[in-house]
């Protein structure tokens, strides 16, 4: 059986469409230079960190099984082994614990992960 709920209809001021879009596009104005300063410092950070790229790429599956790339800054060693991950898994999905400690909510999180730069524990928290 399939419901239908019906929402009334919200009467919208003239002209708030383009005051919405102009003040959008203010604050990502303002917003963008401090931003950038921000991501330049981190970038720089990586690149002197460790060797790699500065960014992670990696495709993903989104709404309606769209694929799609997304970039983040890198937080791992660039081709670092994934042994230890591995085993990780291996030992959540047979219902063990991953870092010996089952009252942590995070059961599943590898702490102190040794791929993980320096620059990389300060980008994730």
């Amino acid at each position: 059986m399939l419901i239908q709920v019906e929402t009334p209809s919200i009467a919208i001021a003239p002209g708030y469409s383009r005051m919405k879009r102009f003040l959008d596009l203010v604050f990502t104005l303002l917003l963008l230079l401090p931003l950038c300063i921000v991501m330049l410092v981190i970038a720089v950070a990586i690149r002197l960190d460790s060797d790699g790229p500065v960014l992670f790429r990696q495709r993903r599956v989104g709404l309606n099984g769209v694929e799609f790339d997304i970039f983040k800054f890198r937080s791992m060693y660039h081709r670092s082994d994934d042994t230890l991950h591995r085993e990780a898994i291996d030992r959540y999905m047979a219902n063990e614990t991953v870092n010996g400690n089952a009252s942590t909510n995070l059961q599943y999180k590898q702490v102190d992960d040794p791929r993980v730069t320096r620059i990389g524990r300060f980008i994730r928290k």
